[in-house]
């Protein structure tokens, strides 16, 4: 299992969109979506800033090839 914070996105985002982003994280390309499998942590608000409200994630991910991924 592979843990990953700061994965920050808008307010009115998509589970798409999450997805893609943990893709990015994980450098992987979307197709290889479907051997991902991800659990929410933690999910909080930023507002610091108030033009730019965002989410920030931390998610724990389980990948078939989590060595490769890794190495990576």
């Amino acid at each position: 299992m592979i843990r990953i914070s700061q994965i920050q996105l808008p307010v009115g985002h998509t589970k798409k969109q999450l997805e893609s982003a943990i893709c990015k994280k994980l450098r992987v390309s979307d197709n290889d979506i479907k051997s991902v499998k991800y659990s929410l942590v933690k999910m909080s608000l930023d507002a610091r800033n108030k033009e730019k409200i965002t989410y920030n994630y931390v998610v724990n991910v389980e990948v078939d090839n989590e060595a490769e991924i890794l190495k990576a």
